[in-house]
Order: C-alpha cells, then structure tokens, then sequence
C-alpha cells in the first residue's frame, strides 16, 4: 500500500467487476500531485491501492489531457475507418 498523508478522491469508475480507477490529488511534503491509481478489492470487500498507476506533479497535468486528447483524436479516427469497412 502507498504511503499517503492526503488524498481527495476527485473521480473514478469500475475498471472491471473487481477494479476501479481512481483519480485522486495528493499533498506530501506541501506539494500537490495527481493520483491516477488502480484500486482492487480486498477478499474482505475492501478497495486497496495498487502499484499500478500514474503519480505526477500536478504541473504535468496540461500534458496529460493533452495525450489523452490525442488518443480520443486516434481511437475516433480508427472507430470511423472500422465503420466505413462494415
């Protein structure tokens, strides 16, 4: 588990029947980083953090929407090309 002095949840969604993907702000150390974190269910129910994830200074944050911009441009480009060949 991570060690974390301050986390707020800000979204998530269900990765899968037993994962969630959590985006979350962290604070250590008086600066704030973002938490992109797979959460898992414990055999008793609860949702632990996993190492699989992304932690990153906040002012990387710019950079990270603009990649995920571009995979949403790439992947509705690939849905219209699989469409025209349907």
């Amino acid at each position: 588990m991570f060690n974390i002095y301050s986390k707020e949840k800000v979204f998530g969604f269900e990765k899968s029947k037993h994962e969630e993907l959590r985006f979350a702000l962290t604070e250590r150390k008086g600066k704030t980083f973002v938490d992109i974190r797979v959460y898992q269910l414990d055999d008793d129910g609860t949702k632990i953090a996993t190492h699989k994830g992304l932690f990153l200074e906040i002012e990387k944050l710019p950079q990270v929407k603009e990649g995920i911009e571009r995979l949403i441009e790439a992947s509705t480009g690939k849905k219209r090309a699989q469409e025209k060949k349907v």
